[in-house]
């Protein structure tokens, strides 16, 4: 490509809604985090979806969340998934598939702390094995995680997680060869603004 016919964008001169629509477009597909989450007394279930997620480490084996705060009566203040992943230090991160796209969608509604989209979405749960917060029968693939860190990010307070993951349940349906099959699995990718996606062509390289 030329050094012609380019668009450049000063991130400094961008307001925070900006800067996300052009960064989340850009940097595509992503895959979806689909948590759920305890509040500290046990009684809210909590789901909710996050596209700022992927796997950065195997040992120990680490996955990444960026949760965005939400504007509260005092400023921007912790969503109820990231406030209960710092606070009980357990949460379960359940992958999206396509089918599962209208019941992801519907669950990043804004919804008061003391409602739990899990009842609200009448959602079928599994009990975990290392963890409180039960996985979600409607995805074929868990991970149990237990909080390794936790970063405040900016003035405008997005938490960073670090999740150590402590077991991983793959549902048979997706498997082959002792491995998951990603054509199987049929992932539910995220895109700029509302745009999702899913797997095209698939090939190997090597």
């Amino acid at each position: 490509m030329s050094a012609e016919n380019w668009v450049t964008k000063n991130m400094s001169d961008l307001s925070v809604k900006q800067r996300y629509f052009l960064m989340t477009a850009c940097v595509v597909p992503r895959p979806i985090a689909f948590v759920t989450s305890l509040d500290p007394e046990g009684e809210v279930l909590n789901a909710a979806p996050f596209s700022y997620f992927n796997a950065v480490c195997s040992e120990p084996p680490l996955i990444i969340l960026g949760i965005g705060a939400r504007p509260g009566e005092r400023g921007m203040v912790l969503k109820d998934t990231a406030r209960n992943i710092v606070e009980t230090g357990e949460f379960v991160v359940n992958v999206c598939t396509v089918p599962m796209a209208e019941t992801v969608n519907r669950s990043g509604e804004d919804m008061p702390p003391d409602v739990s989209e899990v009842k609200a979405l009448d959602l079928e749960t599994i009990p975990s094995e290392a963890v409180r917060p039960p996985r979600l029968a409607i995805s074929p693939v868990h991970f149990e995680c237990r909080l390794y860190e936790s970063l405040q990010l900016g003035r405008f307070r997005s938490t960073l997680i670090l999740g150590e993951v402590l077991k991983i349940h793959a549902n048979e349906s997706v498997m082959e060869n002792e491995r998951v099959n990603p054509e199987k699995l049929n992932p539910l990718a995220r895109l700029g603004a509302g745009s999702y996606g899913e797997l095209g062509k698939v090939f190997k390289m090597g």
